[in-house]
């Protein structure tokens, strides 16, 4: 999204709303020349870069609003920058067996519903599927 362009929508949100649950930046762009946009910026750059970072500047307040509903409901599984380095790096430093979802160091349901799971052939099924666009052999 081009500045001119989350200029106006952040404007436009903030206007409407007193709060702003979610925002997700999915604008994208890649020309195949180098393109200018309408405020002289690298289009590309403009798209994926500045665009995002404006809307998302114009919105903080809104987001701001919107935290504390957030944080109640999560905080049981928020974790500071070094709890959450601890779930990516333990694993690897202390083998655990795989296959596995692992959190705060123990192991956890993969399914939350009694009874949820998927079935052996759909996971095949999928593992195929998959194997197959990605040009692997399973």
């Amino acid at each position: 999204m081009a500045t001119g362009a989350a200029s106006g929508l952040g404007k436009a949100t903030a206007a409407g709303t007193d709060r702003l649950d979610v925002l997700v930046h999915n604008a994208g762009v890649l020309p195949r020349h180098r393109e200018l946009g309408a405020a002289g910026q690298e289009l590309t750059f403009a798209t994926h870069v500045l665009g995002p970072l404006l809307l998302t500047d114009l919105l903080r307040p809104l987001l701001a609003a919107s935290l504390p509903g957030f944080h109640r409901p999560t905080r049981p599984l928020l974790r500071n920058a070094e709890e959450g380095a601890d779930t990516a790096v333990w694993p690897a430093a202390d083998p655990v067996p795989g296959g596995r979802f692992w959190h705060d160091r123990a192991e956890r349901p993969t399914h939350v519903l009694p009874g949820a799971g998927e079935r052996r052939e759909d996971v095949e099924a999928f593992w195929r599927y998959c194997a197959d666009a990605a040009g692997i052999t399973p």
